[in-house]
């Protein structure tokens, strides 16, 4: 099983080698380091983590400073729509509060922190070869948040099975299927562990959100106007999906 620092280093060297101006190098590092978090939480799961590893499965809230506007806005969709992850932020202010298990969050700050590098990098290298103006900044994030997220659907789907696939080559066919089982309830029980630490951390969410600030899980209907999309700093509020694709 691997320690949690051993997990963020992995991350770390696969993010490091797609650390460039490159769309297409940002989205396989993103998907590596997610093809990591899947294995190793497959790996807990089946080995059933004992008592003196539970502070690493700690629900907590950590309050962070984030840049205000489009990219942190669809950033953080990503990470709440791929990783056990939530984010409320304090309208008004450049504050916010990931919630969730200790070691999702670091893995959440970890990749906040590469996505909003990249990006920049990209959007920058394109308006330097004149590619693009100014006034389809949000527009580019926006596609470039679309096309990554549906890649995250499926690389999830893909690396779920090939994990049950190497299970059942090794072990058969009813190990296979009693990982799956406990895997997808494993995923639906942090779902729901969760939610019902935003109601403990925030006394007046409810399935609409905060009064003061914005929680939730979902995908932005539309890119509005660049203009408008660029200073928006609200999500939609969406109930918190299952990420678990294995039936």
């Amino acid at each position: 099983m691997n320690t949690q620092p051993e997990v963020l280093d992995k991350m770390r060297q696969f993010l490091c080698l797609s650390n460039c101006p490159n769309q297409h190098a940002t989205e396989l590092g993103l998907q590596k380091a997610q093809e990591i978090d899947i294995r190793n939480q497959f790996d807990l799961t089946r080995r059933h983590v004992p008592d003196e590893h539970q502070s690493l499965q700690k629900v907590e809230k950590v309050e962070v400073r984030y840049r205000r506007g489009t990219t942190t806005r669809l950033i953080n969709l990503l990470l709440q729509n791929h990783f056990t992850v939530l984010i409320a932020y304090r309208q008004g202010t450049d504050m916010a509060y990931y919630v969730g298990r200790t070691a999702q969050i670091e893995i959440a700050r970890l990749l906040y922190a590469f996505l909003d590098a990249a990006w920049h990098r990209q959007w920058n290298a394109l308006k330097a070869a004149k590619r693009v103006g100014a006034c389809y900044r949000a527009t580019h994030f926006y596609r470039f948040y679309r096309g990554i997220d549906a890649k995250l659907v499926g690389n999830r789907r893909r690396v779920e099975m090939e994990i049950i696939e190497e299970i059942r080559v090794k072990e058969g066919h009813e190990k296979a299927d009693i990982a799956a089982a406990e895997y997808a309830t494993a995923v639906r029980n942090a779902t729901d562990e969760l939610q019902q630490a935003v109601a403990s951390f925030f006394p007046n969410v409810g399935h609409r959100g905060l009064k003061n600030g914005v929680i939730g899980q979902g995908k932005p209907t539309e890119a509005k106007s660049n203009t408008d999309a660029a200073s928006d700093n609200s999500s939609p509020l969406e109930p918190m999906s299952n990420h678990a694709s294995i039936q």
